[in-house]
């Protein structure tokens, strides 16, 4: 250090002197207990310390003082405490630095000769840096936002630190990360859309410590990303709770304790700002918020002072707000005491008991430094007269001394008259849930409508009051209030016209104030200004009416269509009770007429008892439901051997399966065969319930019997004694000599052929009708024909088979098709009266069902009889003497009736017949594989 230096100490008398080192003999303090302000004082000082012991605000108006009259002196700040608040107001004053006094006077000796070497070497350079600071923080103090503040930052370093590559950022609170706000250009670019989070090292530590930092020779990998240059030193500044100010110098470039002072002296008065804008947005959101809320809204001082009042507060006392601010609380509410006390209510002034029960009705919650209370009181206005209002008052303290009050004040004086309508509103909801029983007494819909009528009128205290009903496309008035002229009404209206018609169609009440302004409404009465109109679920719709304007509001709406709900359950529960009699009224026709044996009963552990049976049931079993009626049903009709196997029906009909099985039960007519249905169903949760129905299968089963066993005879019996009979006929013609023994040898034999064939297709016959279900396929119905044509070529020439075929055909049929198609063929063959017949086969969608696949046999020959036509199409009755005729039709006709189809007939031209066979078409992705041909 070279020469002098002289610093002025300014602190109080109890403040101990400066002592610096002893080797810094060229340091002299003189001692002040006042700040200097005479500016030949300051003049011959080199740098003036300021502190400890002032107050703050001492400390701020000194340099904001020395700024004045000595701007280019340095000045320090020695603070008792560390403060960001402090070291930014003191900056923003004009300080050239702050030192905390924990830092020790050797920190403020390097800070001081710092400043003072600084000064001497560079006044020109800290001249401008400082007014570059001076205008920054004027800036800064004027800024917005806080994004305005990191671009103001971002310039200031600019313009006081060559080339340095800096960035601001703010901190992300969701993403816990810190977001880039605004960078210098050479690296703008570079590291836009960049963020630091918990990983990133030495920026992100000193971020959460709160610590600035000055790091040197770092090099670039100090930060998480691609600077694009390379660099050296490195400060880092938080900035208050949420941001980072970080500059970096060039490689060849350093950053010193000069740019160090600077970037501090920034970053405090960026903090300071950024509180300030913060606080300016709190405080512009709370007195929107004070000035949009709904009551009145006032503040106290510590004398029960008004210092704020709202618009609403003015409005509701009709003071204006100059009068208001500076008089007493009194002025209000006279109850007040001086001290601001709403009579035993506290509304400015000191702590109350910790009690929530006071003896004046009001509320209390004790809060750390406030209490806040409620209770109604009395506002006087201007004009003298009285509001009753809830006044919510909160009182602001500090060491047990109230500082103040804040309060809202809302008008209650509709309280009494809200209360009352709240009454009267209940009483009517009450009275409307009365009406519920006389509605469900009620057994026809017009006495359903009156009793509505009666309740709007009686309980709603509407004027007029029409139910008119839904009948087609109109609305007929049904109930109308006594004393209209209904002569002068329309009784019945389209569903089209009027607010009734809307309110039908749409299922929405409509309430109207004024008719002549709602284009829909047409009143059938000109005096009538006012309805509303609810509509009556599905039956019909309710219309109240008054000749004043706006005669119904919310409350009578909800209490309209509360009353129409009630109707509505009523006409409900009526309309399923005449579904209820109407449907069991049907059942006990169906119960009497049906031809077979039915009984109806619960089951009771295993048991089915009896309750009804119908006259089908006494019949057959020779039981009256009085003999039954409470007895077991199978103690009657199933012998004893039998019981157990009727309990075992009786627990699966239980259990809620429907149980269809044969039984034999004892009957009038002795041991019969039944085909027993037992269907359970339930009643209301009063436990099992079942239908029993008996169907008679006794003569059935004996018929199958018969059949089964003349079937035997016929397919193999007879076969074999045709047989017989057609071998000895062939050695008889061998044997045999004369024309008439030929004659009688072949008759015999064409006619053994005859009964063998029929007896084979007798089988064929058997087979189809015992298949169970209907034929579903698929099959391809043009491989069926081509093997029948095949099968026709081989057993019978000469014959010509002209076809028009698709390549596949897929229909809803089986295997046997092959031998209804075979059959259709044979007997044009069999029955024709040429040499060489020729018979045509057509196969193409039938042209109006084209779901329907129609295959045509037509041949040229004499037709088929018109008597096995009758029989194919049930118009003749079967005689012995035509039992066997064509019974190759009768297999295909059975074929495909099986199959979901239908078989037809038709004359051909010139000549002939046309059999047309018409199947279900399918899906051929459906096809099963093909059942092989059997013997046939």
């Amino acid at each position: 250090m070279t020469g002098d230096i002289s610093v002025i100490h300014a602190a109080p008398a109890a403040e101990s002197s400066l002592r610096f080192d002893e080797g810094d003999e060229g340091l002299t303090v003189e001692r002040v207990t006042n700040p200097p302000t005479r500016r030949g004082h300051c003049a011959s000082a080199d740098c003036v310390v300021v502190g400890p012991g002032f107050e703050s605000e001492t400390l701020v108006s000194t340099c904001r003082l020395l700024a004045g009259r000595a701007p280019t002196l340095p000045v320090l700040v020695y603070a008792e405490s560390g403060s960001e608040q402090l070291a930014g107001d003191v900056v923003a004053a004009g300080a050239d630095g702050y030192v905390p006094a924990s830092d020790g006077t050797e920190t403020l000796e390097a800070r001081l000769l710092d400043l003072v070497e600084r000064e001497n070497r560079h006044e020109g350079t800290r001249s401008d840096a400082l007014d570059v600071l001076q205008t920054t923080t004027h800036r800064l103090m004027r800024a917005t936002s806080k994004a305005e503040i990191a671009s103001i930052a971002i310039e200031s370093v600019t313009a006081v630190i060559d080339d340095a590559r800096a960035g601001f950022r703010y901190l992300d609170a969701d993403a816990n990360e810190l977001v880039l706000e605004a960078a210098t250009e050479p690296i703008e670019s570079t590291i836009e859309g960049t963020r630091l989070g918990t990983d990133d090292g030495v920026l992100w530590e000193a971020f959460e410590r709160g610590e600035a930092r000055h790091l040197s020779d770092v090099g670039r990998d100090i930060v998480p990303y691609d600077l694009g240059v390379e660099i050296r030193d490195v400060i880092v500044r938080p900035i208050a709770d949420d941001g980072l100010l970080t500059v970096a110098s060039r490689e060849e470039a350093r950053l010193g304790e000069a740019e160090y002072h600077l970037v501090d002296v920034l970053g405090a008065t960026a903090s300071v700002a950024i509180e300030r804008v913060e606080h300016d947005r709190a405080r512009l959101r709370a007195k929107t918020i004070v000035e949009t809320v709904g009551d009145g809204v006032y503040a106290l001082d510590a004398d029960g002072r008004f210092n704020t009042v709202n618009d609403r507060l003015e409005a509701m006392c009709g003071y204006d707000r100059e009068t208001l601010l500076g008089s007493h609380v009194s002025t209000l509410f006279p109850d007040a005491t001086t001290d601001g006390r709403l009579g035993t209510n506290e509304a400015g002034a000191g702590p109350a008991p910790v009690d929530d029960r006071r003896t004046d009705g009001s509320r209390e919650c004790v809060r750390s430094a406030e209490t806040v209370r409620t209770a109604e009181r009395a506002l006087r206005t201007a004009g003298g007269n009285e509001v009753p209002c809830e006044v919510t008052s909160t009182t602001l303290e500090r060491v047990d001394q109230a500082i103040g009050a804040v309060g809202i004040v809302h008008d209650v004086s509709d309280r009494t008259a809200m209360k009352r309508e709240l009454l009267d509103h209940q009483r009517k909801v009450t009275t409307l849930h009365e009406v519920v029983g006389r509605l469900e007494a009620c057994e026809t819909k017009t006495a359903i409508f009156e009793e509505t009528v009666d309740a709007a009128e009686g309980v709603l205290q509407f004027d007029v009051c029409v139910v008119s009903e839904a009948v087609g496309d109109h609305l007929e008035i049904r109930v109308l209030s006594e004393g209209v002229d209904t002569s002068q009404l329309q009784m019945r209206r389209s569903m089209d016209t009027g607010l009734g018609g809307r309110a039908y169609r749409n299922g929405e009440t409509y309430r109207v104030d004024d008719v002549s302004t709602a284009p829909e409404a047409n009143p059938q009465d000109d005096a009538y200004r006012s309805g509303l109109s609810v509509p009556v679920g599905e039956y019909g719709v309710f219309q109240a009416i008054s000749t004043d304007t706006a005669a119904f509001d919310e409350r009578d709406e909800e209490l309209a269509e509360l009353l129409i709900s009630h109707a509505v359950d009523a006409l409900d529960r009526l309309a399923y009770e005449e579904q209820l009699v109407a449907e069991r009224d049907r059942f006990a026709v169906l119960f009497e007429n049906v031809p077979d044996a039915v009984v109806t009963g619960r089951h009771v552990d295993g048991e089915f008892i009896v309750e009804e049976a119908n006259t089908a049931f006494e019949e057959t079993f020779g039981y009256d439901v009085a003999t039954l009626e409470g007895d077991p049903i199978d103690a009657y009709i199933a012998s004893p051997d039998r019981r157990e196997r009727a309990r075992e029906i009786n627990s699966r009909s239980e259990a809620g399966e429907v149980v269809e099985t044969e039984v034999k039960r004892q009957t009038t007519d002795g041991l019969r065969d039944f085909m027993l249905r037992v269907v359970p169903y339930e009643v209301d949760g009063d436990g099992e319930y079942a239908f029993g129905l008996y169907t008679d299968v006794t003569d059935q089963k004996q018929r199958q019997k018969r059949v089964e066993v003349l079937n035997r005879v016929l397919r193999h019996d007879l076969r074999n004694g045709m047989n017989i009979i057609e071998g000895s006929a062939e050695r008889l013609a061998t044997k045999a000599t004369g024309d008439d023994a030929e004659r009688y040898a072949r008759a015999i034999r064409e006619r053994t052929d005859e009964l063998i064939g029929l007896a084979e297709k007798t089988r064929a016959v058997e087979r189809t009708l015992d298949r169970d279900t209907v034929a579903t396929g698929p099959i391809d119905a043009a491989n069926a024909v081509e093997r029948a044509i095949a099968r026709l070529t081989q057993h019978h020439s000469p014959v010509t088979v002209e076809r028009s075929l698709p390549e596949a055909a897929p229909v809803r049929a089986d295997d046997l098709l092959v031998d209804a198609v075979y059959n259709v063929l044979e007997n044009a063959v069999q029955h024709t009266d040429r040499d060489e017949p020729t018979i045509g086969v057509t196969m193409r969608p039938v042209a109006d069902d084209p779901e329907t696949l129609s295959i045509a046999i037509a041949d040229d020959g004499p037709g088929i009889p018109d008597e096995e036509r009758q029989l194919l199409e049930e118009e003749r009755e079967i005689t012995q003497l035509r039992h066997a005729s064509g019974l190759g039709l009768w297999l295909v006709d059975w074929v495909v009736t099986q199959s979901g189809g239908e078989l037809r007939f038709e004359e051909n031209d010139p000549r002939g017949t046309i059999v047309e066979l018409r199947l279900p078409r399918t899906d051929a992705n459906d096809a099963r594989p093909e059942v092989p041909e059997t013997d046939r």
